[in-house]
């Protein structure tokens, strides 16, 4: 929905599994001083955030209407 780029760190402990949000920058694709595995793949979004999103959407709909027909 916004198409911000950025990378997921994400880190495999034996028991957790952690992610981390990045931003975008070349610093991350280049040499790293950890080994890593590069891999593309599609975030999916949580009924939360696509809750928030719409209503966001509607509450800036709502003023943009408001604004309107005044």
């Amino acid at each position: 929905m916004f198409f911000i780029p950025g990378y997921v760190l994400k880190i495999q402990t034996k028991d957790k599994t952690y992610h981390f949000g990045l931003n975008w920058g070349s610093f991350w694709e280049g040499e790293l001083p950890f080994a890593v595995k590069r891999e593309r793949g599609k975030l999916g979004y949580s009924v939360f955030s696509i809750i928030v999103r719409i209503l966001l959407f509607a509450y800036l709909g709502h003023l943009l209407w408001t604004w309107i027909i005044r």
